[in-house]
Protein backbone atom coordinates (compact mmCIF):
# COMPACT_ATOMS: atom_id res chain seq x y z
CA UNK A 1 0.00 0.00 0.00
CA UNK A 2 1.08 3.57 -0.99
CA UNK A 3 0.08 6.38 1.00
CA UNK A 4 1.41 9.93 -1.17
CA UNK A 5 0.38 13.84 -0.34
CA UNK A 6 -1.30 15.19 -3.13
CA UNK A 7 -2.89 18.03 -1.00
CA UNK A 8 -2.08 20.20 2.13
CA UNK A 9 1.00 19.42 4.04
CA UNK A 10 1.01 16.33 6.38
CA UNK A 11 1.46 17.08 10.27
CA UNK A 12 4.40 13.63 11.08
CA UNK A 13 2.96 13.01 14.90
CA UNK A 14 -0.69 12.47 13.13
CA UNK A 15 0.90 10.64 10.36
CA UNK A 16 2.62 8.44 12.38
CA UNK A 17 -0.38 7.46 14.46
CA UNK A 18 -2.25 6.71 11.14
CA UNK A 19 0.29 4.49 10.00
CA UNK A 20 -0.11 2.38 13.08
CA UNK A 21 -3.52 1.50 12.44
CA UNK A 22 -2.40 0.41 8.60
CA UNK A 23 -0.01 -1.91 9.59
CA UNK A 24 -2.26 -2.93 12.48
CA UNK A 25 -3.93 -4.43 9.76
CA UNK A 26 -1.26 -6.17 8.29
CA UNK A 27 -0.32 -3.50 5.72
CA UNK A 28 3.07 -2.79 4.41
CA UNK A 29 3.44 0.71 3.74
CA UNK A 30 5.19 2.88 1.22
CA UNK A 31 6.01 6.29 1.53
CA UNK A 32 5.67 8.02 -1.65
CA UNK A 33 8.98 10.61 -2.01
CA UNK A 34 7.69 13.57 -1.41
CA UNK A 35 5.22 12.61 1.18
CA UNK A 36 6.22 15.07 4.05
CA UNK A 37 7.22 17.49 1.87
CA UNK A 38 5.91 21.35 1.51
CA UNK A 39 5.97 23.71 -0.91
CA UNK A 40 8.81 26.14 -0.89
CA UNK A 41 6.50 29.24 -1.04
CA UNK A 42 2.62 27.67 -0.83
CA UNK A 43 2.49 27.17 2.66
CA UNK A 44 -0.80 25.38 1.32
CA UNK A 45 0.65 22.51 -0.64
CA UNK A 46 2.67 19.65 0.44
CA UNK A 47 5.24 20.40 -2.33
CA UNK A 48 5.21 21.25 -6.27
CA UNK A 49 2.45 20.15 -7.82
CA UNK A 50 4.43 17.84 -10.54
CA UNK A 51 6.11 16.37 -7.23
CA UNK A 52 2.73 15.70 -5.93
CA UNK A 53 1.45 14.38 -9.46
CA UNK A 54 4.69 12.43 -9.67
CA UNK A 55 4.43 10.36 -6.35
CA UNK A 56 0.73 9.39 -7.44
CA UNK A 57 1.49 7.85 -10.97
CA UNK A 58 4.23 5.95 -9.86
CA UNK A 59 2.50 4.10 -6.86
CA UNK A 60 0.13 3.65 -9.71
CA UNK A 61 1.99 2.22 -12.20
CA UNK A 62 3.91 -0.16 -9.79
CA UNK A 63 2.57 -3.21 -10.15
CA UNK A 64 3.21 -4.34 -6.51
CA UNK A 65 1.08 -1.44 -5.34
CA UNK A 66 -2.37 -3.04 -4.41
CA UNK A 67 -3.58 0.09 -3.02
CA UNK A 68 -2.96 4.24 -2.41
CA UNK A 69 -4.36 5.79 0.61
CA UNK A 70 -3.76 10.20 0.57
CA UNK A 71 -2.48 11.32 3.49
CA UNK A 72 -4.62 13.84 4.49
CA UNK A 73 -7.11 16.59 2.97
CA UNK A 74 -6.94 20.51 2.75
CA UNK A 75 -6.24 21.64 -1.04
CA UNK A 76 -3.67 20.89 -4.15
CA UNK A 77 -5.38 18.13 -6.20
CA UNK A 78 -7.06 19.98 -8.90
CA UNK A 79 -3.67 21.86 -9.43
CA UNK A 80 -2.24 18.67 -10.26
CA UNK A 81 -4.55 16.66 -12.00
CA UNK A 82 -3.56 17.69 -15.28
CA UNK A 83 -0.05 16.54 -14.91
CA UNK A 84 -0.86 13.16 -14.94
CA UNK A 85 -0.98 10.94 -17.75
CA UNK A 86 -3.97 9.40 -18.30
CA UNK A 87 -3.31 7.81 -21.34
CA UNK A 88 -0.53 6.04 -19.16
CA UNK A 89 -2.44 5.38 -16.48
CA UNK A 90 -5.26 3.48 -18.17
CA UNK A 91 -3.01 1.04 -18.93
CA UNK A 92 -2.77 -0.79 -16.00
CA UNK A 93 -4.62 -3.73 -16.73
CA UNK A 94 -4.88 -4.19 -12.60
CA UNK A 95 -5.45 -0.84 -10.44
CA UNK A 96 -4.85 -0.35 -7.45
CA UNK A 97 -8.16 0.96 -5.14
CA UNK A 98 -7.90 4.24 -4.03
CA UNK A 99 -9.14 5.70 -0.95
CA UNK A 100 -9.69 9.69 0.39
CA UNK A 101 -12.03 12.10 1.13
CA UNK A 102 -12.29 16.07 1.37
CA UNK A 103 -10.07 17.21 -1.48
CA UNK A 104 -9.66 13.69 -2.49
CA UNK A 105 -13.38 14.15 -3.91
CA UNK A 106 -11.67 15.64 -7.31
CA UNK A 107 -9.28 12.65 -7.91
CA UNK A 108 -11.90 10.30 -6.90
CA UNK A 109 -14.55 12.04 -9.52
CA UNK A 110 -11.52 12.03 -12.19
CA UNK A 111 -10.60 8.79 -12.06
CA UNK A 112 -14.32 7.81 -12.84
CA UNK A 113 -15.08 10.30 -15.16
CA UNK A 114 -11.01 9.64 -17.02
CA UNK A 115 -11.24 5.87 -16.23
CA UNK A 116 -14.34 4.70 -15.33
CA UNK A 117 -12.37 3.34 -12.11
CA UNK A 118 -14.50 3.54 -8.77
CA UNK A 119 -12.05 4.98 -5.62
CA UNK A 120 -13.26 4.55 -2.48
CA UNK A 121 -14.67 7.84 -0.21
CA UNK A 122 -13.20 7.13 3.08
CA UNK A 123 -10.50 7.94 5.94
CA UNK A 124 -7.46 9.67 5.00
CA UNK A 125 -4.86 8.55 6.46
CA UNK A 126 -4.65 11.16 9.56
CA UNK A 127 -7.89 10.73 10.04
CA UNK A 128 -7.67 7.10 10.56
CA UNK A 129 -5.93 7.83 14.32
CA UNK A 130 -8.99 9.53 15.22
CA UNK A 131 -11.32 6.97 13.82
CA UNK A 132 -13.21 4.86 16.37
CA UNK A 133 -13.57 0.95 16.48
CA UNK A 134 -16.56 0.58 14.40
CA UNK A 135 -15.60 2.93 11.71
CA UNK A 136 -12.07 1.55 11.62
CA UNK A 137 -13.99 -1.98 11.15
CA UNK A 138 -16.15 -0.37 8.39
CA UNK A 139 -13.50 0.96 6.60
CA UNK A 140 -11.63 -2.60 6.73
CA UNK A 141 -14.07 -3.86 5.23
CA UNK A 142 -14.65 -1.88 2.25
CA UNK A 143 -11.20 -1.97 1.49
CA UNK A 144 -11.55 -5.95 1.66
CA UNK A 145 -14.21 -5.83 -0.82
CA UNK A 146 -17.00 -6.86 1.98
CA UNK A 147 -19.49 -4.04 1.43
CA UNK A 148 -23.09 -6.21 0.65
CA UNK A 149 -25.17 -4.50 3.22
CA UNK A 150 -23.13 -1.96 5.04
CA UNK A 151 -25.33 0.95 6.43
CA UNK A 152 -24.25 4.87 5.97
CA UNK A 153 -27.14 6.23 7.70
CA UNK A 154 -29.60 4.83 10.05
CA UNK A 155 -31.75 6.76 10.90
CA UNK A 156 -31.82 9.77 8.54
CA UNK A 157 -33.72 12.62 8.93
CA UNK A 158 -36.02 13.25 5.60
CA UNK A 159 -36.26 16.76 3.86
CA UNK A 160 -38.35 15.20 0.50
CA UNK A 161 -39.66 11.45 1.79
CA UNK A 162 -39.25 8.48 -0.15
CA UNK A 163 -37.27 5.56 -1.35
CA UNK A 164 -34.52 4.59 -3.96
CA UNK A 165 -31.86 2.60 -5.71
CA UNK A 166 -28.83 3.85 -7.85
CA UNK A 167 -25.13 3.95 -8.05
CA UNK A 168 -23.35 5.95 -5.64
CA UNK A 169 -21.76 9.37 -6.50
CA UNK A 170 -20.54 12.57 -4.36
CA UNK A 171 -18.06 13.19 -1.89
CA UNK A 172 -17.20 16.87 -0.60
CA UNK A 173 -19.71 19.99 -1.95
CA UNK A 174 -17.25 22.20 -2.90
CA UNK A 175 -14.87 20.06 -4.84
CA UNK A 176 -17.96 18.91 -6.41
CA UNK A 177 -18.91 22.56 -7.10
CA UNK A 178 -15.47 23.77 -8.44
CA UNK A 179 -15.40 20.91 -10.70
CA UNK A 180 -18.27 22.16 -12.94
CA UNK A 181 -17.26 22.68 -16.82
CA UNK A 182 -14.43 20.50 -15.83
CA UNK A 183 -13.77 17.04 -17.53
CA UNK A 184 -13.91 15.44 -14.06
CA UNK A 185 -17.14 15.51 -13.26
CA UNK A 186 -19.12 12.73 -13.76
CA UNK A 187 -23.38 13.12 -14.13
CA UNK A 188 -25.34 12.17 -11.06
CA UNK A 189 -28.02 10.88 -13.68
CA UNK A 190 -29.82 7.68 -11.92
CA UNK A 191 -27.14 7.71 -8.92
CA UNK A 192 -27.76 8.11 -5.36
CA UNK A 193 -25.78 11.65 -4.73
CA UNK A 194 -24.30 12.10 -0.73
CA UNK A 195 -23.02 15.68 0.13
CA UNK A 196 -21.07 16.50 2.51
CA UNK A 197 -18.41 19.82 3.51
CA UNK A 198 -16.54 21.65 6.37
CA UNK A 199 -16.26 24.99 7.47
CA UNK A 200 -18.37 26.52 5.10
CA UNK A 201 -20.66 28.99 6.40
CA UNK A 202 -24.13 28.29 5.32
CA UNK A 203 -24.21 31.31 2.81
CA UNK A 204 -21.89 29.49 0.77
CA UNK A 205 -23.40 25.93 0.77
CA UNK A 206 -26.33 28.00 -0.55
CA UNK A 207 -23.35 29.10 -3.42
CA UNK A 208 -22.49 26.03 -4.08
CA UNK A 209 -25.13 24.00 -4.29
CA UNK A 210 -26.96 26.69 -6.43
CA UNK A 211 -24.00 26.08 -8.69
CA UNK A 212 -25.30 22.84 -8.94
CA UNK A 213 -28.51 23.37 -9.59
CA UNK A 214 -27.68 25.84 -12.02
CA UNK A 215 -25.49 23.52 -13.87
CA UNK A 216 -28.07 20.86 -14.52
CA UNK A 217 -25.77 18.52 -12.14
CA UNK A 218 -29.23 17.08 -10.52
CA UNK A 219 -30.98 16.32 -13.57
CA UNK A 220 -31.67 12.70 -13.36
CA UNK A 221 -30.39 11.79 -10.07
CA UNK A 222 -32.33 9.15 -7.66
CA UNK A 223 -31.86 11.14 -4.53
CA UNK A 224 -29.60 13.10 -2.69
CA UNK A 225 -28.17 12.00 0.68
CA UNK A 226 -26.34 15.15 2.93
CA UNK A 227 -23.76 13.79 5.48
CA UNK A 228 -22.01 16.16 8.31
CA UNK A 229 -21.79 19.74 7.73
CA UNK A 230 -18.69 20.19 10.09
CA UNK A 231 -17.83 23.62 11.37
CA UNK A 232 -20.18 25.13 9.05
CA UNK A 233 -21.81 27.75 11.37
CA UNK A 234 -25.51 27.32 12.64
CA UNK A 235 -26.29 23.44 11.92
CA UNK A 236 -30.23 25.23 11.85
CA UNK A 237 -28.67 27.27 8.96
CA UNK A 238 -27.00 24.75 7.70
CA UNK A 239 -30.64 22.18 7.03
CA UNK A 240 -32.39 25.48 6.70
CA UNK A 241 -30.07 25.99 3.36
CA UNK A 242 -30.14 21.98 2.19
CA UNK A 243 -33.96 21.89 2.70
CA UNK A 244 -34.16 25.39 0.84
CA UNK A 245 -32.18 24.09 -2.43
CA UNK A 246 -32.98 20.74 -2.18
CA UNK A 247 -36.24 20.13 -1.37
CA UNK A 248 -37.62 21.69 -4.99
CA UNK A 249 -35.57 18.77 -6.54
CA UNK A 250 -38.60 15.63 -7.69
CA UNK A 251 -36.92 13.12 -5.44
CA UNK A 252 -36.11 11.76 -1.97
CA UNK A 253 -33.62 14.03 -0.14
CA UNK A 254 -32.51 13.16 3.50
CA UNK A 255 -29.92 14.31 5.91
CA UNK A 256 -27.32 12.46 8.70
CA UNK A 257 -25.33 10.17 6.55
CA UNK A 258 -22.26 9.04 8.68
CA UNK A 259 -20.56 10.57 6.31
CA UNK A 260 -17.93 13.73 5.90
CA UNK A 261 -15.27 15.69 8.64
CA UNK A 262 -17.77 14.55 11.89
CA UNK A 263 -16.76 12.37 14.09
CA UNK A 264 -17.57 9.26 11.86
CA UNK A 265 -16.75 8.82 7.80
CA UNK A 266 -18.13 5.85 6.66
CA UNK A 267 -16.38 4.40 3.54
CA UNK A 268 -18.03 3.58 0.21
CA UNK A 269 -17.08 2.87 -3.25
CA UNK A 270 -17.65 5.66 -5.91
CA UNK A 271 -20.25 3.83 -8.55
CA UNK A 272 -21.43 1.24 -6.09
CA UNK A 273 -24.91 0.52 -6.02
CA UNK A 274 -26.45 1.75 -3.06
CA UNK A 275 -30.29 1.82 -1.39
CA UNK A 276 -32.46 4.27 0.67
CA UNK A 277 -35.57 2.78 2.37
CA UNK A 278 -36.88 3.18 5.62
CA UNK A 279 -34.90 5.75 6.52
CA UNK A 280 -31.78 3.74 6.33
CA UNK A 281 -28.83 4.74 3.35
CA UNK A 282 -27.06 1.27 2.92
CA UNK A 283 -24.54 -0.71 0.36
CA UNK A 284 -26.35 -3.38 -1.64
Amino acid sequence: MAVVALSSPIPDDRLEVGFGVLRSWGLQVREGAHLRERHDVLDHLAGSDHDRAGDFQRAWMDPTVDAIVLGRGGYGIQRMLDLLDWPLLATRADPPLVMGFSDGTALLIALEARLGIAGVHGPVVTSLGDADDTVLAHTWSVLQGRTSALVLGDPLTAIRPGDARGDLIGGNLALLASSVGTADLPAALGRIVLLEDVAELPRRVDRMLTQLLRSGWFDGAQAVVCGDFTDCGDPGQVEAVLRDRLAGLDIPVAVGARVGHGPANLAFPIGHRAELAGGTLRLI
